[in-house]
């Protein structure tokens, strides 16, 4: 069946009739099977049947990923109060259908790219970091009876970000696989805004729970569909439709529900002009001041309505917060602390002012030190000048010029949101492992960017 369904010239009419045929005879085979074993067994047949679809087309796969972190409210219990999330699950397995694919190709090489040697540096560290906390851990500093499963769930998060970056980076070979990716992600991201304006405005219980919709999915929406509009001049009417709904929508909702919190609404605002400066200059100045006289002229309502908000939450203690993660860091400048570590001596030693930094810089400082941090800003650069350098590369206004704007715009927001909070590496005790599930739509969107590098190049092969 696999052989089948993964030759070029098969037919799709065969393949559906096998899907529904083993779907069918399941049905009957768990029958008289308690609930539970109908489910797993169904599970395991939806699987076998996914992944061999998923091994001619991976890059279905990523879509498919996108829309389960949103639409699938699975997680595993671990016994604890960190929950490992669906798509941290599924992320591994089509990491095994890529090795496996290429291996059946015979082509085990990665599409070159400066963007890469950082990000496997990061990787490496990350690994070393772990190896050497366990051999070199404070004696004065207890050990927690689920240290090693915490340290691997935070080593999980580095490891298969960057993994999900490489892989999209270089599954996607057609323009159209990334452009059904990006409307299919507006379009998710309008019914999600929609779903949370009915429940949170006019009360209405909503259809469905849409899940993975916190962190960067907004900015990631607002991005995407407002760099389609402002550079796309090939997009379809109902298209412009979608985008503009996307974009009003998450505009709403950012100013009336998540004014009084920095990370809700600092990265839209970034991500907005950073895009419109990429159009004209003279837009995002005009942006700027409209902003800034807006601002100006309602200073009671905005001190009222964002600044006092913030005070009562506690971010005027940022600053005091960050010095005291800082300092628990510089026990292991180089290599860091280990993956989610810093905690624990954060409790030996202060216990009074122990909190985590709700800063992604200052996290991985801690765990992984300057190496590991400066390979990080490393990879950052690199990304933003690969997108800078597209922009010459796909002169004319159509979607890939769009793509390119708004990852450009979406990696400035994404750089300042890091500083509020762990929204592009979650930290396991803050966000935790949950945070996977929005967290990978910015390695998603950021390795399109590597995949549009070599389409306008010529070098995407169809293997």
């Amino acid at each position: 069946m696999t052989r089948e369904l993964t030759r070029p010239h098969s037919n799709i009419l065969r393949t559906l009739a096998v899907v529904l045929g083993v779907l069918g005879v399941s049905a009957l085979a768990g029958y008289r099977l308690s609930p539970t074993l109908q489910l797993l067994l169904g599970g395991l047949v939806i699987a076998a049947l996914v992944g061999a679809l998923a091994l001619r087309h991976l890059e279905a796969a990523l879509l498919g990923l996108a829309l389960a972190a949103v639409t699938v409210p699975l997680d595993i219990g671990t016994g604890t109060q960190t929950a490992i999330p669906f798509p941290l699950l599924l992320t591994p397995a089509l990491l095994g259908l890529w090795l496996i694919k290429m291996l059946r190709e015979r082509d085990l090489r990665l599409y070159p790219s400066r963007a890469t040697w950082p990000l496997l540096g990061l990787v490496v560290v990350a690994l070393i970091s772990w190896i050497a906390s366990l051999a070199l851990w404070d004696v004065w500093v207890p050990i927690a009876y689920n240290r090693h499963w915490v340290q691997l769930g935070q080593l999980s998060i580095f490891l298969l970000s960057p993994a999900l970056f490489l892989m999209t980076a270089n599954v996607i070979r057609q323009e159209r696989w990334l452009r059904d990716l990006v409307f299919a992600f507006i379009a998710l991201g309008l019914a999600a805004v929609l779903n949370a304006i009915l429940l949170y405005d006019f009360r209405l219980a909503p259809a469905y729970y849409f899940t993975g919709t916190s962190g960067f999915f907004g900015p990631w929406a607002v991005s995407l569909a407002y760099g389609q509009l402002l550079f796309n001049r090939r997009l379809p009417s109902w298209l412009k439709l979608l985008c503009v709904l996307a974009l009003a929508g998450w505009m709403y909702w950012a100013w009336l529900h998540a004014t009084n919190w920095l990370s809700g609404w600092v990265p839209f605002v970034v991500a907005l002009v950073v895009i419109t400066w990429l159009r004209s200059p003279r837009w995002a100045l005009a942006l700027l001041a409209a902003l800034l006289l807006a601002s100006s002229g309602a200073r009671d309502f905005i001190r009222n309505l964002i600044v006092e908000p913030e005070v009562r939450g506690g971010s005027a203690r940022r600053p005091e917060i960050w010095r005291g993660a800082l300092e628990v860091g510089l026990r292991s400048p180089l290599i860091g602390l280990g993956p989610g570590n810093y905690m624990y001596y954060y409790r030996a030693y202060a216990p009074q002012q122990a909190i985590v930094s709700h800063n992604n810089y200052i996290d991985v400082f801690n765990q992984f030190g300057l190496i590991g941090l400066g390979l990080l800003l490393w990879f950052l650069g690199e990304v933003w000048r690969l997108g800078w350098r597209l922009r010459s590369r796909y002169p004319e206004d159509g979607f890939a010029q769009g793509y390119v704007a708004a990852a450009l715009g979406g990696l400035a927001g994404l750089a300042v949101g890091m500083m509020l909070g762990d929204w592009f590496l979650p930290y396991v005790y803050n966000i935790g492992l949950a945070g996977f599930r929005h967290s990978l739509y910015s390695w998603l969107f950021l390795g399109g960017l590597v995949a549009l590098d070599h389409l306008a190049r010529g070098e995407r092969r169809e293997r």
